[in-house]
């Protein structure tokens, strides 16, 4: 009697606790995807893409409001944008290179919880220095 190597699952046996949580399960291999789940990813990424220059100019009208709301200049406002963008343009380097180590999918999850978590904490701030350092903290997610 011959040895038959019984061929694998697309979908990996091993899933981890990242994996249970979303939508689209890992697999072996990724031309498995039924094409309703490639358009899915396509679009959750291609949304993602408009994450970044969103909210680094979402403020803009309302800086007048914050500086009375903060009571604090409409300059020190506006350096919530300007940390925001640094934090957009330093979070590549590093981003880039650990996805490249752990795959883009865990890194992804992470970035946008670490945003959504800065946002949310952000809205409910109480000085424009913790503003400041949410937005900074929330651009590198």
């Amino acid at each position: 009697m011959a040895y038959t190597k019984t061929p694998k699952s697309p979908i990996q046996a091993s899933q981890t606790w990242l994996d249970r949580i979303c939508l689209i399960k890992r697999r072996e291999d990724p031309l498995s995807h039924t094409p309703l789940e490639k358009h899915a990813t396509v679009t959750i990424v291609t949304l993602s893409a408009f994450t970044a220059p969103f909210p680094s100019c979402i403020l803009f009208p309302s800086f007048t409001t914050l500086a009375d709301h903060f009571h604090t200049s409409e300059t020190r406002v506006a350096l919530t944008t300007t940390v925001f963008l640094i934090g957009i343009a330093i979070t590549p380097l590093w981003w880039g290179s650990l996805s490249q180590e752990y795959s883009r999918r865990p890194i992804l999850l992470v970035s946008f919880a670490l945003s959504a978590v800065a946002a949310i904490v952000c809205a409910v701030a109480d000085s424009v220095s913790l503003v400041i350092g949410l937005r900074f903290v929330e651009a590198l997610g």
